[in-house]
């Protein structure tokens, strides 16, 4: 019984992507070893080598709860992804830039990734750290915050050759 109410929830979830091929959302794969749906609180909690995949973004974590939306959307469903904590060992790759933290936060909503402790930002080379790096993944910005100094690491362009 609840090797169908899984793959009903898995059919449900990769269908709902796939009918909104014509926005700008496009299908999110998760990958873990274990998965815990709880539909009364819409979350999922992934455990275990878990990776989320869309477009160009990757994000790998131990373990990582997925909140989904508990309001309707305009064709009834309520399976839109709000936001994921990702927690263990947390890496995620957009493009040209790669980052690390111990814990993060994404946000669907504004299309953020906030990266939480020893949290570090690579691009080209070019590193930047800190306790919090925010990343908007549409427009690239990173704003560094915490209790400690932000360390910048920058590669000179005219030495590389």
């Amino acid at each position: 019984m609840r090797r169908i109410i899984f793959f009903m929830i898995i059919l449900f979830t990769f269908s709902f992507a796939i009918e909104n091929k014509n926005t700008k959302t496009s299908p999110v794969l998760i990958e873990a070893d274990e998965l815990k749906y709880d539909n009364k609180n819409a979350v999922a909690v992934y455990k275990g080598n878990v990776i989320v995949k869309q477009e160009d973004f990757t994000l790998w974590a131990d373990k990582m709860y997925i909140y989904f939306s508990k309001n309707k959307n305009s064709d009834n469903r309520s399976s839109n992804l709000e936001k994921i904590e990702a927690i263990g060992n947390v890496r995620f790759k957009k493009g040209i830039y790669f980052g690390r933290s111990e814990k993060a936060e994404y946000y669907e909503k504004g299309k953020f990734l906030k990266l939480i402790g020893n949290a570090r930002l690579e691009k080209e080379g070019n590193i930047v750290e800190g306790d919090i790096i925010t990343y908007y993944l549409d427009t690239e910005e990173a704003f560094v915050s915490g209790k400690n100094r932000v360390r910048t690491i920058i590669i000179n362009e005219s030495r590389k050759k």
